[in-house]
């Protein structure tokens, strides 16, 4: 089973801060998941969902 991450744990690993991964939550824009009013996140969606943003970054059509 894989281990959920919290906003904390994935600021260390993405150049994100956690006030901005929080926000992104918010937006619906990250994948996550809510338990308690906290976001959790599936290591392996991260990783996906940063492949696209840096695969849109190559085209010039990202916007986070």
């Amino acid at each position: 089973m894989e281990k959920f991450l919290n906003v904390r744990e994935l600021a260390e690993l993405i150049p994100f801060s956690a006030w901005s991964i929080n926000q992104l939550c918010r937006d619906e824009a990250i994948p996550h998941y809510r338990m308690n009013g906290r976001c959790y996140f599936k290591l392996s969606k991260i990783k996906v969902w940063v492949e696209s943003k840096e695969q849109k970054m190559r085209r010039g059509a990202c916007t986070v």
